[in-house]
């Protein structure tokens, strides 16, 4: 099964005319082209029909059926209007300014927030630099691209029971701070816990202008 498009945003639709389906023969050679209305479709584990307009961000896949036959699931990516909505009280960040639409909408709530990406993100100069984080932040392997000249990298603090884990952190600026306590993921680390992330300087610097601790790396 092959896909026109595998990058769609809420509300778009998934259209038979997007969705390339080949039937292979036992020869493994001979091939059939098959038409869309002779097969089932499934999204995640949801029958459906097209065309389908999606609904929620996050990430599908889709499995097309012929002849009792499944094929093996094609990912699907679907953004968000903001890059992020609500699932159950905690949150998933689906687009590249999901985060920082996210804490500027949820201020009050965003340090304790449990939150989930599902696509890479940026975060531009406005990102403040005052936040002691004690929520969950899972970053499923993504990246956090991190631009402009800054006193700390992604939290100033990961607070107590505060997490942050799967994040792959990249530094296009300059943090510095005259504290010491400087770092990539977090200036300090305070009865939280960072694990597997990375942080990778991409032309960009961490630098303690005094004695101090910081957490760029875990």
């Amino acid at each position: 099964v092959n896909l026109t498009l595998r990058e769609y945003t809420v509300d778009e639709e998934l259209i038979s005319s997007n969705v390339t389906i080949k039937a292979v023969y036992s020869d493994n050679i001979t091939t059939e082209t098959i038409e869309p209305g002779k097969c089932s479709f499934t999204l995640g584990t949801t029958p459906i029909t097209l065309p389908y307009k999606f609904s929620k961000g996050g990430n599908y896949t889709l499995t097309v059926t012929y002849d009792n036959l499944t094929s093996e699931p094609v990912n699907i990516h679907v953004t968000d209007q903001n890059g992020y909505h609500e699932d159950n009280g905690n949150y998933v960040v689906t687009g590249i300014d999901g985060l920082q639409n996210l804490y500027s909408s949820n201020q009050s709530n965003f340090a304790t927030a449990k939150i989930t990406l599902e696509s890479p993100v940026t975060l531009g100069a406005s990102w403040p630099e005052t936040i002691t984080f004690t929520g969950e932040l899972n970053g499923n392997g993504n990246t956090i691209t991190m631009k402009g000249d800054r006193k700390q990298g992604l939290f100033n603090e990961i607070g107590m029971g505060g997490t942050v884990e799967n994040v792959h952190l990249q530094i296009d600026g300059t943090i510095r701070d005259g504290s010491g306590t400087v770092g990539g993921i977090a200036g300090t680390l305070w009865k939280g816990t960072i694990t597997g992330c990375s942080v990778e300087l991409n032309g960009g610097s961490i630098q303690a202008t005094a004695t101090g601790t910081g957490y760029a790396l875990t």
